[in-house]
């Protein structure tokens, strides 16, 4: 799932229900009034490059997405209860208080889901490592991921979130809440116990991740998993559903999606980007992307949103 648009104003885009099938199925049960309407809105600054905001309105889907980014995730109205599944854990969120921590290479999926309105938050690794670099050497500047409960995080959040959609506010601004949000948080994960260590088959789980994040240009098979995992590729698949959210094929065309869709950013030709990123050709990812994301890559490559570079926040390449 990526974020671009047929509405566009100041580098901010306004998703269409066909970018967002992609990101999760409506929720058949949760109900919605007829008058209001599901509204995903992308914004990025020039001058908070790497840096993306993403206000989610009256949602009642149940999101499944792949994170090439860091993902910080609050909620700011909710009618119910709201759960999410992440690294085998089910977390419950509370509106206000709750910050979904996500990092690069990871799948989450929403478990229940009411009407809600909720601020998200894509970083890229290098903005995160850049702005934490000041941070005393005495701390592991990295996050596991998870939810934190701690109401100040939730707080800096909201407070940088507000500052992005302000078109007075200045870079000094922005930059220093973005760094007070950032130090708010890595306090909060190493005030979490410690993570088990990945034993079994984690470890097999983990081999196939780093095998897609590394080779995604190669021909990937459950087979090959199988040989360098040396564990059976039918207790693989359920394993890696189990622990990863989403089975090893959904991940692997995730992956491969989100590939695509940087280096189309970036000026790559269909043909190259095809090649580079395993698909069998440039019709192949065609399908795949009008199946997945309701837009074609040419379309997309096209698209204002997908012409901004997410590093230094300058127009990319048509």
């Amino acid at each position: 799932m990526r974020e671009h648009s047929s509405q566009v104003n100041d580098n901010c885009v306004v998703l269409s229900e066909a970018e967002l099938e992609c990101a999760g199925p409506v929720s058949r049960t949760t109900s919605r009034p007829p008058d209001v309407a599901e509204r995903v809105t992308v914004r990025r600054r020039a001058d908070l490059p790497g840096v993306e905001h993403w206000r989610v309105e009256a949602s009642t889907r149940l999101w499944a997405v792949y994170h090439e980014r860091y993902a910080f995730c609050v909620a700011h109205r909710s009618a119910g209860p709201q759960a999410w599944r992440y690294r085998r854990r089910v977390f419950e969120m509370n509106a206000h208080t709750s910050t979904m921590l996500i990092i690069p290479g990871e799948v989450h999926v929403t478990t229940q889901v009411p009407l809600s309105s909720f601020q998200v938050l894509m970083m890229d690794p290098a903005v995160v490592k850049r702005e934490l670099a000041e941070e005393t050497p005495t701390v592991h500047c990295d996050f596991s991921g998870g939810q934190t409960d701690q109401p100040i995080v939730a707080r800096h959040f909201l407070s940088l979130c507000r500052a992005i959609e302000d078109a007075h506010a200045d870079n000094f601004e922005r930059r220093a809440l973005l760094r007070q949000f950032l130090f708010a948080a890595l306090r909060a994960e190493h005030d979490k116990p410690p993570q088990p260590i990945r034993t079994g088959c984690e470890r097999a789980v983990m081999q196939v991740r780093e095998m897609i994040s590394s080779c995604i240009g190669e021909n990937l098979t459950l087979e090959l998993f199988e040989q360098v995992t040396n564990v059976s590729k039918y207790y693989l698949e359920r394993s890696f559903q189990a622990k990863v959210g989403v089975p090893i094929h959904r991940y692997l065309k995730l992956v491969r999606l989100e590939r695509a869709q940087e280096l189309l950013r970036s000026g790559c030709s269909a043909t190259e980007t095809a090649h580079r990123t395993g698909f069998f050709d440039s019709a192949h990812m065609n399908r795949a992307f009008k199946a997945e994301l309701g837009i074609t890559p040419g379309a997309y490559a096209r698209s204002p949103g997908a012409l901004i570079d997410p590093v230094s926040g300058e127009p990319g390449r048509a």
